[in-house]
């Protein structure tokens, strides 16, 4: 091997290097892409999670009760989420056919409860939150709750997980 052909491998390998440095790096700055492949402007769970805790100052037990009661309820929102994608692609299915008003009406009399459904899971959620915070902590909890929820109701952040494009 000649000179300029070990360099060339050098320069090479130097390169490589350096794209690998950069992508590990953009990989623990950003996080991993979500399931869609795609990043809203929202909060990922685990931010919210940490930024919860981190507000309230939760103490150890304090945080794996959330955890406890962060995943029971996301165990019974998951059915309904899910409900509500199929009776929303039911829904937009009937676009362009015709005399479809009685089973539009029944579709959204159905997405109506569903959605009344998951309002109050999540409404449940946050007073189970709330119940496990000490005194001084209800109070900051009823500020820290409303940044919270303006966080995930931001525009272009699908509700819930689901998609855009209300």
């Amino acid at each position: 091997m000649n000179y300029f052909t070990k360099s060339r491998i050098y320069i090479f390998l130097i390169i490589l290097l350096a794209l690998l440095n950069v992508s590990l790096m953009l990989f623990f700055w950003k996080g991993p892409p979500s399931k869609s492949g795609r990043r809203g402007p929202g909060w990922s769970h685990a931010k919210l999670e940490s930024f919860v805790t981190r507000k309230l100052e939760f103490s150890t037990e304090q945080t794996k009760e959330y955890g406890r009661l962060r995943r029971m309820h996301f165990q019974e929102l998951n059915p309904e989420v899910r409900e509500m994608r199929r009776l929303k692609r039911e829904l937009f299915g009937l676009v362009g056919e015709k005399n479809n008003f009685i089973e539009k009406q029944r579709i959204l009399e159905q997405i109506s409860k569903t959605q009344l459904a998951i309002d109050s899971l999540t409404f449940n959620h946050f007073e189970n939150l709330r119940d496990i915070c000490d005194e001084g902590q209800k109070l900051k909890f009823d500020e820290v709750i409303k940044e919270v929820v303006h966080r995930l109701d931001r525009p272009g952040r699908p509700p819930h997980g689901g998609r855009r494009g209300r």
